[in-house]
Parts: C-alpha cells; structure tokens; sequence
C-alpha cells in the first residue's frame, strides 16, 4: 500500500494496489494520476449518477474461497440505463472487476485478447467465439459511455470515454467481455455469479427499495401529477393517471410514450406491494403485459417487475391466474434438436413466438417502449421453464417455475382474490404426475405379495386321485345309484369328479353329492352327458363323452360320494352305458390371480391415463400437437 498527499487539498490519498495508477480524492473529487513518486492532478472527475447500487468503495466479499475489497468503480451509461464496474483487490494480491448488473454479478480478469480478435462490427448476437479455450456466445452488444471514475483504477478515465462492449456467455457460468475502448481490445474472462453468493460486507444501508439515496420527485409533463421514482437505477416511469412514460436518464424527463388507461388492465398485485417470497423480502416496482400471436389468436400475458433487498430484480408473470417466479440464469444453457439442458434439467422445447410490449406501469431499469418486440423460444419440463429472448442487440436467459396462486397471495396479500388457474399451462405439474410412480410401485407391491400367495397355493392344491367309481346302466337297470366307501381328501383347492362315459347316440345324466362323513355336510353338483354321431352328407357329431363337475370351498377331510345316473339305455344299441368317476384336488388356476392383478391396475391405470389425457392437452398448445405423451 502506497501513501500520498492530494495536490489539491492535502487529503492521504492511498494505494492498495501495485497495479492502480489512477485515484479519484474522495475529499475534493481531484483526479490524481500515478507518475512513479509524483501525483498529476488531472482536474476534477465528472459526476457519478445515483443508482441502487448497495455495493460501495470498501465493501467486502468473497470469490472461490478468496477476499476481495472494493477498490475503485467506473460507472457506464447505455441506450437502457446504466451499470457498474468495480475494481477488485484479492488478498493474494490478483485484481479483478465485479460488473454489477439488474439481478446478476459477474467477477471477471483481464486476460489476453485471441489473434486475430474480431472487430466490434463483425460481431452478431448468436455469433459463436473460442475463447481461452472454451466455446462463447455472444449475448450482448453495446455502444455506452464511462461517465466518471471514482477510488483507484488501474488506468486513466479522465472525463469519461465512449466504448463497444460485447459480453459473451459460455460454458455453465462462463462469462466474457471484450472491451473495444482500446486496440487491440481489452478481454475479461470470469464467471457470472448471483449477488448473494459474494458474501458482501460494508454495503450501503439498503431496504426492499434498495440503498437510501436521494430521488427528486417531478410533474407529469402530460397531465401534472406528481411523480416520485422509487429506484435511482429507473430509467423509465409510466404515470399511474395519464399513463405518459418519462426517460429518466434526461433531466428534463421527456415523455417517450402513453400508455392507453382507459382501456389498461388493472394489476392483480397493485405496485408497491410488499412481500415475502421464498426468503427474498420483495416491492412490486414495475408492471407491464406483453402479447403474442399465434395461428390468428392473440395471447396475452402480464409480468411484475421484482425489487429484492440486494437491488436486484426478478419477476412474476401470470396468465389466466397461471403464476411463475422467475429469475435470470447464471448458467449458460446447452441445446440440441428439440431440447435445452440447464442445470442437470432436461427440457423439452415447447413454443416459439414473437412476444410485443401492449402496456406498461410503473418503473422498470431499462427504456422499455410500447411496441418492443423479441423473440421468444420456451422450454420446458414441468414445474420448470426456461425462457430464451432474442432481439437485435442481445439474447437473455430466465429460468421460472410454476407456483401456486395461494403462495402468491400470502406473499403479497393483494386485496383482491387471485383468479383460480383456467385451463392447462406450458409448464403447470400434472396434478397425477407425483402420484402414479407411488400408484404404480404400489401395484407391483401387491401384485408380488398377490404372486406369493398364488405359488403358496400352487405348491398346496392338487392331489393324487382320491378315489375311483363306475357307475353301470342297461336297458333293464337304466337308472342306478351307488356309494363310494369314504375317502380322505387333502390339500387345497377345489375338488374335480372327471367323468369319462361311452355314451353313443345316447344321453345320461349324473347327479354327484360329496358328503364330510363327520358333519354330514353335502356338497351337490348335476351335469347332463350326451353324444350323437351320424352320417348325413358326410360324418357328423356332436356334444361330448367326457367332462367334470367341480365343488369349491372344499375343506380337508373324510368324505364318500354318492352317485345318481339315468339314461335311455333301453333305445340305444349298445348293452350297456357306463360312467366312470374319479375324485381329486385340481391345481389352482391363474383366472383368479389375473382377475385379481386386474383389478390392482384399475385405480393406476386410471391415473396414468388421466395424466397423458392431462399433457396431450398441455402439447396441444405447443409447436408439437402431434407428439404423444410417451415422450413427455
């Protein structure tokens, strides 16, 4: 650290770091350049304008494991508003710079520039650049201008200089600047990171509004009524009562659009609302609904500008009383055919379209205009959507997720009802989608437990034959019955008297009754037995010789049967029909253990289908009506 006097006002001026040459007096704002042991005055530095910003000279963080403290900013004014550069010193001595914009940071270091380095002009959104061996995509470019310095710099400002920058994006949250203010141009090479993982120190006193700094209030040029801009980061502001949107980036605060109130959408959540969302202390700031047209259907949807405490911002959007929380990426996306991969999340793509700005409220820390369009690419993979939004000068990235209206209202308690949910949105959760796994893993429980018992039952039923009786009629004994001696029957299962018979043209009918010789207890069964053949144009038969009676429920035990036959055996020209039966346990069968799988199914299957019924519809509003839910 380095110690000198201002020339100017004789305050210590001092220099953390080796590499600074440049220190702005925070006494009488003299700009004083480093020559060896002698400080040049170079004269007094240029305003820096209010912003939001909480971080200020001295503040503390840290970056993968390192302290850092904030040395120095220079301050950049484009077309939509405006953003800070502060100037890092690590404690092993490496510098650096924290580019602070609207809900994202991003560390970077200088680094040498690629030869032969494109010139700003033949660089495009969407370009692609291999950069200190990585793949970068351009996301942004810029024509601003360095308004003022302040603290130490590491080279000179002056009254400020005008500059092309293009930010690129690369792998996860590979981030790149090239800064085109010197040739060959300057390269930053980092990361982007989101505010609150800089563990920062020594900010500004800040609130949900941000830090407390001081904003004018001034009259509508339109119809008079005050206005009082919450942000000094705002760079427009719609009037609530004429609906006339000022540029606050010029003093005298032009109207650059109305806003048609007569006919304007009224918010569900009014403009400063306050709340508490997924930890994050939020003050509704902005409100505006955009419009896409799809095959002749105008689509309209409203977003919510969000203040967090940091001063960063995110968002809310709704349609028909569908809500998503959404925040800007930090990581770049991945894309193939049809999909986008962000964050280990595989989603699907869903919808382009080109979406149009149709009203605006409140204040936003861009210059947003009725009529600014982009294009919109949407993926998802539910509750999750990933967003891509493409215009001439940039491609940004967000990331929402689907949430519920009730979490919306105790959040922001708006004082009207929020609409219940109409129809089926891009990335709304299938109510079946969380319940048919469990459904399923359920069944293929007790289909096991289903699949155990039965082979139980296998392994116990069925037995050698029990007993063996034949039953004789003749044309002088055409009726007959008969008793067997008893027998045991064991094991499970039903039992089965097959009947096997000689029967030719003839008919005979049996009665058979199993009786528990304990208990007297009966079980009766009666089958009627016919065969008849011919020749009638050719040989002809019919009905069958053979077959079984069954009885069901059948404990263990000992049993006989009795036997009751009748024929005609006095037309038929055999001497005789006899009936020979024989009693066992049959095998279990599987009807049973199918029937009973079915019915396990019914209720998953019902939720299965309820679910594809569910996102055939959610993909009939896509670009891609025709996939089938299997894909999903």
């Amino acid at each position: 650290m380095k110690r000198a006097s201002c020339p100017s006002c004789g305050a210590e001026v001092l220099f953390r770091s080796a590499a600074s040459i440049l220190a702005v007096c925070e006494y009488c704002h003299s700009t004083l350049l480093r020559k060896g042991p002698v400080l040049e005055n170079l004269g007094k530095m240029a305003e820096l304008l209010e912003d939001a910003s909480p971080i200020q000279l001295g503040s503390e963080g840290r970056y993968q494991g390192q302290r850092f403290q904030v040395l120095g900013r220079i301050q950049l004014q484009y077309e939509a508003g405006l953003w800070n550069e502060w100037y890092l010193l690590f404690h092993n001595g490496r510098t650096g710079w924290l580019g602070e914009t609207p809900g994202l940071c991003a560390v970077s270091f200088l680094v040498p520039p690629p030869e032969p380095c494109p010139g700003f002009r033949e660089l495009w959104v969407g370009q692609h650049l291999a950069l200190q061996g990585q793949d970068f995509q351009v996301a942004n470019l810029e024509q601003a201008r360095c308004i003022a310095g302040e603290g130490e710099l590491p080279f000179r400002v002056g009254a400020g200089y005008d500059t092309a920058l293009a930010d690129l994006r690369g792998p996860g949250q590979a981030f790149a600047t090239l800064d085109y203010s010197e040739t060959p141009p300057l390269l930053f090479v980092g990361e982007q990171v989101r505010f609150d993982t800089l563990e920062l120190k020594n900010l500004r006193d800040t609130g949900v509004r941000g830090p407390a700094v001081q904003v004018q209030s001034f009259a509508c040029a339109q119809c008079g009524a005050p206005l009082l801009p919450k942000l000094p980061s705002s760079v427009v502001i719609v009037c609530g009562s004429c609906g006339s949107a000022h540029d606050l980036q010029d003093q005298r605060h032009p109207i650059v659009f109305r806003a048609e109130l007569a006919q304007s959408p009224r918010p569900r959540i009014p403009l400063g609302s306050r709340g508490k969302l997924r930890s994050q202390d939020y003050e509704v700031v902005g409100f505006m609904q955009r419009e896409a047209r799809l095959e002749g259907v105008n689509y309209r949807w409203s977003e919510y500008l969000l203040l967090n405490r940091g001063g960063g911002f995110d968002w809310l959007s709704e349609y028909q009383g569908h809500w998503n929380y959404i925040r800007p990426t930090t990581h770049q996306p991945a894309f193939g055919p049809g999909f986008a991969q962000y964050q280990q999340r595989r989603l699907r793509h869903f919808q382009d379209s080109e979406a149009r700005v149709v009203f605006v409220l409140g204040e936003f820390y861009w210059q947003v205009r009725l009529g600014d369009t982009a294009r919109v690419r949407d993926y998802v993979d539910p509750p999750w959507l990933l967003s891509q939004e493409w215009t001439a000068k940039e491609i940004t990235y967000s990331f929402g997720e689907y949430i519920g209206r009730e979490e919306i209202a105790a959040a922001f308690k708006p004082e009207r009802e929020l609409p219940e949910p109409y129809g089926i949105y891009a990335n709304q959760p299938s109510p079946w989608q969380n319940r048919i796994g469990g459904y399923w893993w359920r069944f293929l429980a007790l289909a096991l437990l289903l699949l155990g018992l039965h082979l139980g039952l296998l392994v116990k039923s069925g037995s050698p034959e029990a007993i063996h009786t034949r039953v004789t009629l003749d044309r002088a004994q055409p009726e007959a019955t008969q008793t067997t001696p008893p027998f045991d029957l064991k094991g499970l299962g039903p039992v089965e008297v097959q009947v096997g018979t000689n029967l030719a043209n003839n008919w005979v009918d049996l009665g058979v009754a199993l009786v528990e010789v304990d208990t007297g207890l009966v079980y009766n069964a009666e089958r009627e037995f016919s065969y008849y053949s011919g020749y009638d144009e050719g040989y002809w038969d019919e009905g069958s010789r053979s077959g079984s009676l069954r009885f069901s429920g059948v404990p263990e035990g000992r049993y006989y049967l009795a036997v009751s036959a009748e024929s005609d055996a006095v037309s038929q020209a055999w001497s005789s029909v006899t009936c020979d039966l024989t009693v066992q346990r049959a095998r279990a069968g599987w009807g049973n253990f199918f029937l009973a799988l079915l019915a396990l199914a019914v209720w998953p299957g019902i939720a299965t289908w309820r679910h594809n019924a569910f996102e055939t519809h959610r993909w009939l509003e896509s670009d891609h009506p025709q996939e089938s839910w299997i894909s999903s």
